[in-house]
């Protein structure tokens, strides 16, 4: 008896989420064109669409996704400018409902993302018999030329170590053997990245959930940093990093304090790039856009912008320690206020995918609790 190729549709939506699951989280390879939040719309599309229409807003949802879209639109008029990207929190918030909307998001999220990092991380050591590639970067304007910090198809290092991070996290909350080979492989590609700021998100991590592996890592770091003295205190106490992220500060105090008005101020530049005429004054010219999360906001949004950020994002971490999430709740009062100082991950995927991990995560603990 010949069996329909439809008889069921739930694996094609399966098959369909893990393509477009993939290619959200990792489609920064070609980010000029945009194909990292094309897939994420194509996400929320086929959330709406094809899957039974899983997104369900209530009315308090429906208000403060109002008030986000409203205000951008506001700020965009004010400044009679309209640039996608301004808008694109609208979406990361529709991407956050969508992707919480069914628990097999999280599964297929995990499974995509060990073999997005499996894959970097061997790009990342190959990298080292055969030459660079796309998945891998330099330290050779730290003075380490031989170092390749593994990159992955993100824009950054921290950005992929923020990826690893995440796997780990679902992880620990997720799985019964918690510390397996997939554990050390994730574990090994984050300290590949060779990004002080992953790290110390990874010791967050591992000191909440595994103190014993947060002893083991921090003993192997001490025996490492005997063996590489001076090369390790050129890369941990290296301060071009920190002098070169100042300097790029130079275009923001040129493009926003000085050059405002009390009205822009409050609602920004609807743009997070600097003018031509900004760029011609500053010495990082290769860089146009504000790295500072901080910096960002005011740019783009102002001060209600940033305001509305911190008040929303102190009001999540404080209801999530409420809650009795005490780990989410410090993992993430580390995540959204510090380590975006040194890259705003705001304006890519992770940011998103980030919270809707950590709400997927509760709702899983919750169904898991009362099964």
């Amino acid at each position: 008896m010949m069996l329909s190729p439809f008889r069921d549709f739930s694996l094609i939506n399966k098959r369909i989420d893990s393509i477009l699951i993939f290619f959200i989280c990792f489609g920064l390879l070609c980010s000029g064109l945009g194909i990292d939040k094309v897939f994420l719309f194509g996400f929320i599309l086929f959330s709406l669409f094809f899957k039974y229409n899983q997104i369900q807003f209530d009315i308090r949802k429906a208000i403060f996704i109002s008030l986000v879209i409203s205000y951008i639109f506001m700020i965009s008029v004010f400044n009679g400018s309209f640039k996608p990207i301004v808008f694109y929190p609208f979406f990361g918030l529709i991407f956050i409902e969508a992707f919480q909307s069914t628990r097999d998001n999280i599964r297929v999220f995990k499974k995509m993302l060990f073999i997005y990092i499996l894959i970097s991380l061997f790009f990342g050591i190959a990298s080292y018999f055969f030459g660079g590639n796309i998945f891998v970067t330099t330290l050779a304007e730290k003075g380490l030329p031989f170092i390749k910090p593994i990159l992955g198809l993100t824009t950054t290092v921290q950005t992929f170590g923020t990826l690893c991070v995440l796997w780990l996290l679902i992880n620990f909350e997720s799985e019964d053997k918690k510390i397996s080979y997939k554990f050390f492989l994730v574990a090994f590609a984050l300290l590949m990245t060779f990004n002080r700021i992953s790290y110390i998100l990874f010791f967050v991590v591992l000191s909440l959930y595994s103190r014993f592996f947060l002893l083991s890592f921090f003993l192997s770091f001490i025996i490492i940093y005997i063996l590489f003295f001076e090369l390790i205190n050129s890369f941990i106490f290296n301060a071009s990093t920190l002098t070169s992220r100042s300097e790029l500060l130079q275009g923001f105090y040129i493009s926003f304090w000085n050059d405002n008005s009390f009205l822009g101020y409050l609602f920004g530049k609807a743009d997070n790039f600097y003018s031509p005429d900004v760029m011609r004054l500053v010495k990082w010219d290769h860089r146009a856009d504000i790295e500072n999360i901080y910096a960002m906001l005011l740019h783009t949004y102002g001060f209600l912008g940033l305001f509305f950020y911190l008040a929303l994002c102190s009001s999540f971490v404080l209801n999530l320690a409420i809650s009795g999430y005490v780990k989410f709740s410090l993992i993430t009062l580390f995540y959204l206020f510090f380590t975006q100082f040194f890259t705003q991950e705001f304006v890519t995927n992770n940011f998103y995918l980030y919270i809707a991990v950590i709400l997927s995560l509760i709702t899983y603990k919750n169904e898991s609790s009362n099964n």
